[in-house]
């Protein structure tokens, strides 16, 4: 985006509100805004327009300081904006929050049978947003023209399009599919790129949760991202496995000693050596027997508007 009248660095008109000099974002390897430059001066109506994922709610999140940009200046009434939290709150309070600058994530990292999965399902609905897991694996398996069961074989378990992901994940099929106790994890890193690629693109599109998939490692760094994870003890979730899937204590107890085995393998192989139950991976650790299913989606909603994200 570049404005023709924009003057040199340092000089200022008197009726200029707001100036944006070659201010740039990354978010990792990925590069969302590129130099961009604009002025608004008083009485302007300016609209920003853009394919879906190209950086309009980054942008906006970067002039009101929810995000903080990798490069560039921000003006404001010709003077550079401060970078203590009583200077940006002040400078907030004079320009107003946009509603393009709502969305957020919320990802869950969870134990089997801890719950995880249906703590994130509620919170989607009591937002009113939605929850992806394995349509992220429908929508991959599409990308790429590879059979749907290949992903669902590496879905934390086994070994470019652009824009669209959001719109493309409404109506795909959900589907449960448990690990076998011989399997072993895998590497596969073509499949996981396309996984990431839809979760940076969901974070830019749209509000959501996103459960797995290491959502949080991928998105870290976001002022907009909330990480959860959630545990709970060994008898828990051995009786929740067998009242879910029917099964024997044995094949329960054998179910969640492999596919946390798997999930700790994948989370360990693509972030490159983290381990999956570090604390300091996620903004909240719960204990979902301690705290109970709707009280962990009520403190995560909590948390949600300690830090602004939602009213």
């Amino acid at each position: 985006m570049k404005n023709k009248e924009i003057k040199p660095a340092g000089t200022f008109d008197s009726d200029e509100i707001i100036r944006v000099e070659e201010l740039s974002k990354s978010f990792g390897e990925h590069q969302v805004l590129r130099k961009i430059d604009f002025s608004v001066k008083k009485g302007d109506v300016i609209c920003i327009l853009g394919s879906s994922g190209s950086g309009k709610s980054t942008l906006l999140r970067c002039i009101n300081q929810l995000e903080t940009q990798t490069y560039g200046k921000i003006y404001f009434n010709g003077k550079e904006l401060g970078k203590t939290q009583r200077e940006i709150n002040e400078y907030r309070s004079k320009v107003g929050k946009a509603t393009e600058m709502r969305n957020y994530v919320v990802t869950f990292a969870r134990g089997f049978g801890t719950g995880g999965k249906l703590i994130a399902s509620k919170l989607a609905e009591e937002l009113g947003i939605h929850c992806y897991e394995n349509r992220i694996l429908t929508l991959a398996s599409q990308l790429s023209g590879l059979d749907r069961d290949v992903f669902t074989e590496v879905n934390e378990k086994l070994r470019t399009s652009k824009g669209g992901f959001a719109s493309m994940m409404k109506g795909l099929p959900r589907a449960k599919k448990y690990i076998a106790r011989n399997e072993k994890f895998v590497s596969d890193d073509a499949l996981f790129d396309y996984q990431k690629q839809i979760i940076l693109n969901l974070a830019e599109t749209e509000s959501c949760v996103i459960v797995g998939k290491c959502a949080d490692y991928i998105l870290q760094g976001r002022d907009n991202v909330v990480s959860v994870y959630i545990e709970a003890p060994r008898d828990y979730c051995i009786k929740r496995t067998m009242e879910n899937m029917g099964v024997t204590q044995e094949v329960a107890e054998a179910t969640i000693k492999q596919t946390d085995k798997f999930r700790a393998d994948y989370y360990e192989y693509y972030t490159h050596g983290n381990y999956w139950t570090n604390p300091i991976n996620y903004d909240m650790t719960l204990n979902s027997e301690k705290v109970g299913i709707d009280n962990c989606v009520a403190l995560i909603k909590d948390y949600l508007r300690i830090k602004g994200l939602i009213e």
